[in-house]
């Protein structure tokens, strides 16, 4: 199976040479988190297009979904961690994994939402008078985005984990943290949203 590590770096003689990373750095951006985000985004999109019943669904309700499938992959992950590294694993990855994978699909869920927000029927951008002839152009781009959002702050956790030997543990806390207020405000602009 050919993975989307090895289509971008073609041509480039040494992986590390492949944009700005590091050595390690492709592997935890370009393989691994892109392989997870996408998994996850494609189940939200399978469970939300057999579950929508009505055009009008909450947008936060889009974002809570998509987290949920991040906690469900997070359960999973755990598991087969458990069968091959032993409980000794769980002791932290029970906490920090599954708030990660919760937050990775809330930044793809909130962006998803925001694609669903139709805009203002007389907006003066372009983008808008576009979007609001073709939705579901919007709601695509906004995907992508999202995924884009997920797969960036993923690659930054796992590669914070692989890198920063002796501050890996108070920057994963700080992510953490930073993710969870962040995805706070970004509930609250899609309620702010929705109500216009």
């Amino acid at each position: 199976m050919i993975s989307f590590h090895k289509i971008i770096t073609v041509g480039f003689p040494y992986e590390s040479q492949f944009l700005f990373m590091k050595p390690g750095m492709d592997f935890w951006f370009l393989e691994v988190a892109p392989k997870e985000e996408i998994a996850k985004f494609l189940a939200f999109l399978g469970i939300w297009y057999i579950s929508k019943k009505d055009e009008d669904n909450h947008p936060i309700g889009n974002m809570f979904y998509c987290g949920m499938v991040g906690l469900g992959f997070a359960m999973i992950e755990n598991i087969s961690y458990l069968q091959k590294y032993g409980h000794e694993t769980l002791i932290i990855r029970q906490v920090t994994s599954t708030l990660s994978h919760m937050i990775f699909g809330l930044l793809a869920g909130y962006w998803f939402a925001l694609g669903q927000i139709r805009s203002a029927k007389f907006s003066r951008s372009i983008f808008n008078m576009f979007t609001n002839r073709y939705p579901r152009f919007k709601t695509f781009i906004y995907s992508v985005m999202g995924v884009s959002c997920g797969i960036l702050y993923h690659g930054l956790w796992n590669y914070n984990l692989m890198a920063s030997s002796s501050a890996a543990y108070s920057i994963m806390i700080l992510m953490l943290f930073g993710g969870l207020v962040g995805c706070k405000f970004a509930a609250d602009s899609l309620n702010i949203r929705w109500k216009k």
